[in-house]
């Protein structure tokens, strides 16, 4: 997915797009980084992209999704149980997260290839996936 991410960033750049990483989404990366390398990892994630917080305005967002999918038949739990057996609660919550700060920062756009969280977001924002990049034989 590297190279991919690459192509999207570069793409994002020469359109002049602004990108958010929520905060949540940080966390996530940084949990699978040695942290000696996370001051720098947040200082380049800082300058990069807009990092917005999960704040009061997105945990109204992440309030009102709970609720709305708790009147649904099935429910939002149910709905991702059945879709992608074994998913943790903590995911879902966290992927709500994400998408809440989305919502709540107006993105246009939310980029992913999680199966749950695109579920989550369906009908909410487009979603799309990381586009596959031909990569170019080295010349001999």
């Amino acid at each position: 997915m590297i190279i991919r991410a690459k192509a999207l960033i570069k793409e994002l750049d020469q359109a002049d797009a602004e990108v958010l990483v929520p905060t949540v989404v940080v966390g996530e990366f940084l949990a699978g980084v040695p942290r000696e390398q996370h001051g720098e990892l947040v200082n380049v994630l800082n300058r990069r992209f807009q990092v917005p917080p999960y704040d009061v305005r997105a945990a109204a967002v992440a309030a009102g999704l709970w609720r709305d999918y708790a009147s649904r038949k099935p429910t939002l739990r149910e709905l991702i149980e059945a879709e992608f057996p074994g998913t943790q609660k903590a995911k879902i919550k966290a992927d709500v997260m994400i998408l809440a700060t989305a919502l709540a920062r107006r993105a246009d756009i939310l980029y992913t290839h999680d199966g749950p969280l695109k579920t989550i977001a369906n009908g909410l924002i487009e979603v799309r996936e990381l586009q596959p990049v031909e990569v170019q034989p080295p010349l001999i």
